[in-house]
Parts: structure tokens; C-alpha cells; sequence
């Protein structure tokens, strides 16, 4: 007696994994960031795990905030990766929240002592190109007092800028 030949399976459309990777995203549920809920678990909380009577302290709360581990204080008994859903509350710890840094202290002489001493050695750097182009302009009988003014001007915005600093620091 001859076997029947089983029909060749139904060819299934070819679908490329990004597609099935798309897919498995959009149908995977978003687990609520640890950040998002408002009583979230934190390291120091104490609890109990299901029905148990053993209290545990978290040590450790995932990135993700759906994960823990704990331990028992004074004791080796540790538990990692328990679900946050699991647990049951007995005392929940209070941090602080934390304070801005504070602002630090400008010590004022310091600021004016390095703009004057910046401001020194520009204009004497400033003050020896100038010596030069003038030399350079009167070799070539070119009047030069626009750099003169030139000079005056840049010292004038020098004081501007050092009034200007030492108002926003409270001077």
C-alpha cells in the first residue's frame, strides 16, 4: 500500500525582521518609568515580599524602577530582582529633596586684580604694534593720528567692560 503524500506546506509571506521587530515593539507593553510614579520604591524602604512576615530593606532599585533587591539588616539573607508589584509597604523612607548648590563666593578683589592685570598686558602688546605701524606710516609720510584715537578708544572700552564686570558681580 502506497502513503499519501502530505501537500508541501503554504508558503507564508516573507516578512524582514525589522518589520517583525516593529511589530513585537508596538504590542510590548511601556513599563512605567521609576521617576514617572510619584511613591516610588526607594533604597532604605522597608517591606515585606507576598504574604511573608520576614521584613526586608531595599538595597537596590533598578533603573527601571520595576525591580528591587533587598536584604534583612544584621543578616546574610539577601533577594534580587523582585518585582516592585510584589512587595507590601511598612515604612516608607523619607529623603530630602536636594537643595540647590549654593553660589560660589566671588572673591571681588581677585576679579579686579586679573582684569587689570589682563587689561595691562593687552594695551602694552596693543601700545608696541601701534609703535610699529606708526614708524612703518611716517617712513611713508602717512599721517597716523587716527591711531592715536584709535588707542584712546580702546582704552575707553576697556573701562567700560571692567564697570560693566564688576556690576554684575555686586561691585
Amino acid at each position: 500500500m502506497a502513503t499519501k503524500r502530505k501537500p508541501p506546506p503554504k508558503a507564508e509571506p516573507t516578512v524582514s525582521v525589522e518589520e517583525r521587530l516593529i511589530e513585537a515593539l508596538a504590542q510590548k507593553p511601556k513599563s512605567e518609568s521609576i521617576h514617572d510614579h510619584p511613591a516610588a520604591v526607594q533604597v532604605g524602604d522597608k517591606v515585606t515580599v507576598g504574604d511573608g512576615e520576614s521584613i526586608w530593606t531595599v538595597s537596590r532599585v533598578s533603573s527601571d524602577g520595576n525591580q528591587v533587591d533587598l536584604h534583612i539588616p544584621e543578616t546574610n539573607l539577601q533577594r534580587f530582582r523582585v518585582l516592585v508589584d510584589d512587595l507590601e509597604f511598612v515604612e516608607r523612607t523619607q529623603h530630602p529633596k536636594p537643595s540647590k548648590p549654593a553660589e560660589p563666593e566671588i572673591d571681588v578683589d581677585e576679579v579686579r586684580k586679573r582684569i587689570a592685570s589682563a587689561r595691562g598686558e593687552f594695551m602694552e602688546h596693543f601700545d608696541e604694534q601701534i609703535k610699529v605701524l606708526k614708524k612703518f606710516l611716517k617712513s611713508h609720510n602717512i599721517p597716523a593720528k587716527e591711531l592715536d584715537e584709535l588707542r584712546m578708544d580702546i582704552e575707553d572700552r576697556w573701562s567700560v567692560a571692567e564697570e560693566a564686570i564688576m556690576g554684575e558681580i555686586g561691585e
